[in-house]
């Protein structure tokens, strides 16, 4: 493995993968990114930049366009969309759900008559009925 140079602390340290930032450095952003995150999440509604945060997490903005760089959070974050805008895309989760769940309701009824109609006794038709509606 190739020795490398962390682009934030300058550490030389064993290059395995394909991030330039060494595993201490990589530690050190996923318990700052838990902070970012969790502002963010009570600030949804602010607009943010790299100093922005930076500065109300008392943190290096190196760290916080690191985190950005490696995907952590997105840069443009107004792709996060409003309040109002997460809103809708709960409910229309919910209703795709919803949609889901009366289709899978329907074809259990379907399984359900061909029970009946099959050449079952009584009591075969009621272990199958039983299995399917356990699925």
């Amino acid at each position: 493995m190739p020795l490398m140079e962390c682009r934030l602390c300058g550490r030389v340290f064993t290059h395995g993968g394909r991030r330039n930032i060494c595993p201490l450095c990589i530690r050190r952003l996923e318990e700052i990114y838990g902070r970012v995150h969790e502002y963010m999440r009570d600030n949804e509604d602010e607009n943010f930049d790299v100093i922005s945060l930076a500065d109300e997490l008392n943190e290096n903005a190196n760290d916080i366009q690191a985190l950005v760089d490696l995907g952590y959070i997105e840069r443009d974050l107004s792709l996060y969309g409003t309040r109002e805008t997460r809103r809708k895309k709960l409910a229309q989760a919910f209703t795709e759900e919803m949609h889901k769940m009366e289709r899978e309701k329907n074809m259990f009824y379907g399984g359900e008559v061909y029970a009946r109609n099959r050449d079952f006794s009584g009591e075969d038709a009621v272990k199958t009925v039983r299995k399917l509606r356990q699925r």
